[in-house]
């Protein structure tokens, strides 16, 4: 570390200390935007798949469609230990999309992205495109979801993550992407 020169107290890091910052913030937000984007793809294949109905027969299949989206996730054990309860649709998407213990919800992840932003320069628009998806995230409530509901949910957080990547995109690399506003 290098002094500064107008206090002995105060040090600053050195450039190869602060690229080593940076670079390890940017493993750890590739990381996390990963596990959220294979999270919400995820959860798009078995809402194709997912079907409303009370017949035992298929809530069973629909159950075992959830239960092979956990254990695809590596989550099951994780989902058994935190929920507490037997593998439903709901408690899934909750555990999935908000459970802060689970390293790959997408609450979890996107702290850690929260939290990478705030150790580089220029990240105000980042930060508020990333807190702008954790809110869209916090206000799922998964119970009162329809469908419909489910898919417009699933559209508009890919979407969200679309524009988190934009705007990462624009401050740290200098590239211009258009991205969809429907």
């Amino acid at each position: 570390m290098r002094k500064s020169k107008f206090s002995e107290s105060v040090s600053f890091p050195s450039s190869a200390q602060l690229f080593s910052a940076i670079v390890g913030c940017f493993a750890n937000f590739s990381s996390s935007v990963g596990s959220v984007s294979e999270e919400i793809y995820s959860l798009q294949a078995v809402y194709f798949s997912y079907t409303f109905d009370d017949d035992p027969r298929v809530e069973a299949e629909n159950s075992l469609r959830w239960m092979g989206l956990l254990k695809t996730l590596s989550a099951y054990q994780m989902y058994r230990r935190e929920m507490e309860v037997q593998v439903a649709r709901d408690p899934v998407l909750e555990f999935l999309l908000q459970c802060p213990t689970f390293p790959r919800s997408v609450t979890h992840c996107l702290h850690v992205v929260e939290e990478c932003l705030g150790d580089l320069p220029r990240f105000k628009i980042p930060l508020d495109a990333t807190r702008a998806t954790s809110k869209l995230v916090a206000a799922v409530k998964a119970e009162q979801l329809d469908q419909g509901e489910l898919h417009k949910i699933i559209d508009d957080l890919q979407l969200a993550m679309l524009q988190m990547h934009a705007s990462i995109a624009r401050v740290y690399f200098q590239f211009e992407e258009q991205v969809a506003t429907t």
